[in-house]
């Protein structure tokens, strides 16, 4: 069930035995520090666009069944 082991010595499973609920994240910041949040803003649309978000999700089984 297990496929060979990473880098790091540890193992993981190809398909969760179980559902996995969509996941919301974020990020808290003071509103006043307005170049902090532009900086986070600019780089998480980056990680978007160029696809680096959504294949992390999908390398760490975090992309729900029929989201293509």
């Amino acid at each position: 069930m297990l496929e060979a082991l990473n880098e790091t010595g540890q193992g993981q499973l190809p398909e969760l035995p179980f559902p996995v609920r969509p996941l919301q994240t974020g990020i808290g910041t003071r509103a006043e520090n307005t170049y902090l949040n532009q900086l986070l803003g600019d780089a998480i649309t980056e990680l978007q666009a160029d696809g680096t978000i959504q294949s992390l999700m999908e390398q760490h089984l975090l992309k729900p069944p029929g989201s293509d």
